[in-house]
C-alpha cells in the first residue's frame, strides 16, 4: 500500500483474514496482517472509504447490531479495538490476553 510500511515479523497463515459486511449491507471491512489496518469499502462499488489502524495482525470482526462500533481481535497486541464505525476511528483498546483471534456478537434477550 503506498505510504504504508509492510509488517512481515511473525505473519502465520493468510497476510488478511477478517472480513466483515456492515449490518446495513452499505460497507465491506477488511483486516490485513501486513499493514495493521482495517480497511473500509462501500458496497456494492468497492470504493475505498476508510482505514483505522489495529494493530499488529488484526484477525476477525464484529459489529454491534446497530453497526455503530466494530471490534476487531489484535493478536499481536492481545488486544481487541473498539472502533467508532461512523467516525471511521479507533476509540479503545480492550486488553483480552494471548493472542485475540476469533470474535463474534451475541444479542441476548433480557427478561
Amino acid at each position: 500500500m503506498p505510504g504504508e510500511e509492510a509488517h512481515l515479523d511473525g505473519l502465520q497463515g493468510a497476510p488478511a483474514h477478517g472480513l466483515a459486511v456492515s449490518p446495513d449491507g452499505k460497507m465491506l471491512w477488511s483486516t490485513s496482517k501486513v499493514y495493521s489496518h482495517v480497511y473500509i469499502h462501500s458496497l456494492p462499488d468497492l470504493e475505498e472509504i476508510g482505514r483505522v489502524f489495529v494493530g499488529q495482525h488484526p484477525e476477525w470482526i464484529t459489529f454491534t447490531p446497530d453497526g455503530k462500533r466494530a471490534y476487531i481481535g489484535a493478536a499481536g497486541d492481545n488486544v481487541t479495538y473498539a472502533v467508532d464505525a461512523i467516525k471511521m476511528e479507533a476509540i479503545a483498546e480492550i486488553p483480552v490476553g494471548q493472542v485475540p483471534k476469533r470474535i463474534a456478537m451475541v444479542r441476548m434477550a433480557v427478561d
